[in-house]
């Protein structure tokens, strides 16, 4: 996947987008090359099934300039099908690529048919990602780079809601298939970004990642890279300011993770049953102990006695692996790559860490996941009696490959510095800043057009004024709490007064009484703008 950092506007047209976001990177690294190449792949092994070498690099190739591999390629026994059927899936795709633009939509068709009915599993919906995947990697100068149908559906929205796409068009586009929407995207982007280069007096060049860029620009920094570094480290924790959204965010890349779909808040009844199954929540606190977390003695009333016994019984997060682990053996049995599961921990920082984790410190870390690295004995672990017969942890406990971790916590609180490094150097930290929360505020321009600028103005008074650092300045939670105001008449004054001032106070709490009188004076003229 491409990892673009950008600075989000609030009004944007093309020349904005294209000014913020480069294909540098892309053309430099040469996989537009090795995009182009998938075609001539796909007509050298074709009379030889048994060199295979295009599936190969189609599925397994880190730079092909497609989507990320992960959740949209064919499962392994998926893989081994289409090698049996060599013959017949080349000549499909070979048809999807000689034939004229108006035969396309019907080529394809024919070959997402021909997946349904002879490669998928039975038992499985079909890979409808996977194949468009497969599509765009031999039509590089006719779709988008972007596989996932959700993710095609969510550009198409940030462009309509971004008034770069008429209404109508709008209204008719969502109507079509994902390889048409796909078609629609490369060809409408590209067009834009010819234009542009052109205006600029560069040569007219198309690059085929854009659509993919521009849905990362949209999307936001933060997003981006969180579930960048989520994928390879298994575990981060997110820092920042208050009400900066790290909760939210939190949800909205598990969710992406689970289900395709980063919309944690409209998923459909299905995808909110696989994301209720495969993501757990918890926040800490500091009541909260190993008992809640691994394992631990709990009372318990005997049903024929009535008497009350300590039985040990698994906690949320022993439970959670519990899970991962059922789920890693079913793809084994179904030659397929078990599914991704979501532990999101609100507050970490609010617990006593070495209580809670106890020796899970060492099968957190990402070095370490796995039975064959990360086994060990867990305090209760000598009471064999009290495991069940098919519990994976009764001979010592680790945490599954497939189980990723995400924390939050706020830079400011105090607990923050009991915090080992030996917990520290398990997870990745990433910030999430007041100013990239400003975004959630983009629908509230119409009735309060100078939100934002009253948030910026604050937030650089608590700096320069308040002598505080920015891990103290206001996220967009805060600001986004008027919208809830009535009447909107005296809104911002009942924002200051309800929700904002008392945060402040709390900062300067321990200060001379004038030195804290002057300061909110000077925080409070710079929030009117004065």
């Amino acid at each position: 996947m491409y990892r673009v950092i950008v600075i989000f506007i609030m009004a944007m047209n093309w020349n904005d987008i294209f000014n913020k976001v480069t294909v540098d990177s892309i053309t430099e690294s040469g996989m537009i090359e090795e995009y182009h190449s998938f075609k001539d792949l796909l007509s050298d092994t074709q009379e030889d099934e048994n060199k295979y070498p295009y599936i190969q690099d189609l599925f397994l190739g880190q730079k092909n300039a497609i989507a990320t591999i992960r959740n949209r390629s064919f499962r392994i026994a998926e893989r081994q099908k289409i090698k049996g059927h060599w013959r017949d899936f080349t000549d499909m795709l070979k048809k999807l690529v000689e034939c004229d633009e108006k035969e396309k939509t019907k080529a394809y068709d024919e070959l997402y048919k021909y997946i349904e009915g002879n490669i998928k599993d039975k038992n499985d919906t079909a890979p409808v990602a996977a194949t468009l995947r497969l599509a765009a990697s031999v039509l590089p100068d006719y779709l988008s780079s972007i596989a996932s149908p959700t993710d095609i559906d969510d550009l198409l929205k940030f462009l309509y809601k971004n008034e770069l796409l008429e209404k109508n068009e709008y209204k008719e586009i969502k109507t079509k298939s994902p390889f048409e929407k796909s078609h629609f995207l490369y060809s409408m982007i590209n067009s834009k970004w010819k234009e542009w280069k052109k205006g600029k007096g560069s040569e007219e060049q198309t690059c085929h990642c854009l659509p993919w860029k521009i849905l990362e620009f949209f999307r936001g920094k933060d997003f981006t890279e969180i579930e960048s570094i989520l994928t390879y480290n298994k575990n981060i924790i997110l820092t920042g300011a208050p009400g900066t959204g790290k909760t939210y965010l939190a949800k909205k890349v598990a969710s992406y993770f689970i289900t395709d779909n980063s919309d944690f808040e409209n998923l459909t009844k299905e995808e909110q049953e696989e994301f209720n199954r495969r993501c757990k929540f918890v926040q800490f606190h500091p009541s909260y102990d190993y008992t809640d977390f691994v394992e631990g003695l709990r009372p318990e009333q005997d049903e024929t006695t009535n008497q009350i016994m300590f039985k040990r019984q698994d906690g949320i997060f022993k439970k959670f692996c519990i899970d991962a682990v059922k789920e890693i053996s079913q793809a084994k049995n179904e030659n397929r790559m078990p599914d991704s599961f979501i532990f999101i921990i609100d507050e970490i920082n609010r617990g006593e860490i070495s209580k809670i984790f106890g020796e899970l410190f060492f099968s957190i870390d990402p070095g370490y996941r796995g039975k064959e690295k990360g086994k060990i004995d867990t305090q209760y672990q000598s009471m064999k009696d009290s495991y069940k017969v098919d519990d994976p942890f009764k001979d010592g406990f680790y945490v599954p490959n497939n189980v990723y971790i995400i924390g939050t916590m706020n830079d400011i609180d105090r607990s923050v510095e009991s915090m080992d490094f030996a917990f520290r150097r398990r997870f990745a930290f990433y910030e999430v800043t007041a100013e990239s929360s400003q975004r959630m505020l983009e629908d509230l321009k119409s009735d309060f057009s100078d939100i934002i600028e009253r948030m910026k103005r604050l937030n650089n008074a608590i700096v320069n004024d308040g002598q505080l650092t920015t891990a103290y300045q206001l996220g967009g939670a805060y600001f986004k709490k008027i919208k809830e105001i009535k009447p909107k008449k005296g809104a911002y004054t009942k924002l200051w007064d309800i929700f904002i001032k008392g945060v402040l106070l709390e900062y300067f709490r321990g200060l001379p009484k004038e030195e804290i009188k002057t300061k909110m004076e000077k925080l409070k003229k710079a929030y009117d703008g004065k």
